[in-house]
């Protein structure tokens, strides 16, 4: 029964692998052209079953030949009659009309049609739908907004539903065309780490085998990331919290061998000829430079004031308290769920401060200090922290390691070949790698 397997993460049995969502009319009138679009081209992925309302006729029957099933509703003094009509069948459901005078305000007309729907849906404990998408105002108006309810607005829905689909091992990149897991992690490796391709394809000199290792770790942390937000988007309970944060754990330890792996290969590529205690992206605390980045800054200016910029030393510095901790000292402790709100993670003060400004804003509003050591952080939010931390340094790195080694370089004929291969990696992942088109929901 879907009641009892309701959140989409928590079914085991293929049959029960359909994800059923609601579009409220509220929701098609505040959306933006791209987003109708996106909407109607996910319409026939096997795993959906997307049933639209719309008060505009063409937008209705645009999205019913997609593959959309129409929803209806109509309402009479006494119930709101809701009505589903698709290819998997007619469904029908009834709401009170008291529920709606109580909760929107419809008795004294204090809202117009699209939002009392969106507020009353948003409410409602059906068990029909696994996703019921609003407009954004409405979805604001949720006291506070959860991230474990069913409530979402378009961009919500289309980001959570990637993880849907890595969740049930379903590749599927256009309707009922799927790719395999392994050219689906190189093509979002490309799409959020492009410059080492750029890089490689550049001829940036240094140890071929630290860029690989380079490589390797981050599509790895692609993996571990889209891991920790499946465990935390799961029913909050002691086990799913142990899954968060073994993930996270290891995205971390991912994420600071990729520093590694970037201070050494600066330290090949331009002869620095350092210890190698003295190699590496960390920075003393209230030291204002180190060896490594005098020895940079001596070859390539750009990249040395790239390293002492604000943000890039937050990104980079934000990682080791967290990793001291994994590693050296007291461990991490989770935190269950409380009120059904997600599990989460003591993290320490100096890795939340320095993160807060990679991590989603939603995450800032449910932040809840613990002590005055950390905060109590929730696994999804700060996985993707770590993630945009570390795409900050890579590509920030690697571009002006780019630029640099294009400016050094006189051969003709390496220039052109240089700008053939960049050419057709300019073109886009899905291009460089020969998938054809991109997936719709990466």
């Amino acid at each position: 029964m879907r009641d009892k397997y309701r959140n989409p993460f928590d079914r085991t049995v293929p049959s029960q692998s359909t994800v059923s969502i609601l579009v409220t009319p509220g929701a098609i009138e505040s959306a933006h052209s791209e987003e109708l679009a996106l909407l109607a081209s996910i319409a026939e992925f096997t795993f959906l079953d997307i049933a639209v309302a719309s008060d505009d006729s063409a937008v209705q029957k645009t999205m019913v030949s997609a593959g959309c099933a129409a929803a209806t509703f109509s309402d009479t003094n006494d119930f709101v009659q809701y009505e589903q009509i698709g290819n998997k069948g007619r469904m029908q459901m009834f709401f009170a009309m008291k529920d709606f005078a109580v909760h929107c305000g419809r008795g004294n007309q204090t809202l117009p049609p699209h939002r009392w729907i969106d507020r009353v849906l948003s409410l409602h404990d059906d068990r029909t739908h696994d996703y019921i998408v609003v407009s954004p105002a409405s979805y604001e108006e949720q006291s506070p907004p959860r991230p474990i309810s069913r409530i979402r607005t378009f961009a919500g829905l289309f980001h959570e539903l990637r993880y849907v689909q890595v969740a049930q091992n379903n590749f599927e990149v256009l309707p009922r065309t799927r790719v395999n897991k392994g050219l689906y992690y190189a093509y979002r490796r490309h799409t959020l780490f492009r410059e080492i391709a750029r890089a490689r394809l550049s001829g940036v000199p240094g140890n071929r085998d630290q860029v690989q290792s380079l490589t390797q770790r981050t599509e790895l942390a692609c993996h571990a990331h889209d891991s920790v937000a499946i465990a935390s988007l799961r029913k909050p309970n002691n086990d799913t919290g142990a899954d968060a944060l073994f993930y996270l754990g290891y995205l971390f330890m991912l994420a600071t061998g990729a520093h590694d792996d970037l201070a050494w290969l600066c330290n090949d590529a331009y002869g620095l000829g350092l210890h190698r205690t003295d190699i590496g992206l960390r920075q003393k605390p209230k030291k204002p430079s180190s060896p490594f980045r005098k020895a940079v800054g001596a070859v390539v200016p750009a990249l040395a004031a790239f390293l002492a910029d604000e943000r890039a030393r937050a990104a980079i510095d934000s990682l080791y308290p967290m990793r001291d901790a994994l590693q050296h000292r007291t461990f991490p402790q989770p935190f269950g769920s409380a009120n059904g709100d997600a599990n989460t993670v003591f993290v320490p003060e100096e890795s939340a401060r320095l993160l807060a400004p990679f991590m989603p804003r939603s995450t800032l509003g449910i932040r809840l200090t613990v002590t005055g050591m950390g905060h109590s952080l929730p696994y999804g939010p700060l996985a993707t922290g770590v993630m945009r931390a570390l795409q900050h340094v890579v590509n920030g790195m690697l571009t002006i390691m780019t630029e640099h080694t294009i400016a050094q370089s006189t051969s003709t004929a390496a220039q052109e070949k240089r700008n053939l291969l960049l050419a057709r990696l300019d073109k886009g992942p899905a291009s460089f790698l020969q998938i054809g088109v991109p997936p719709l929901l990466l």
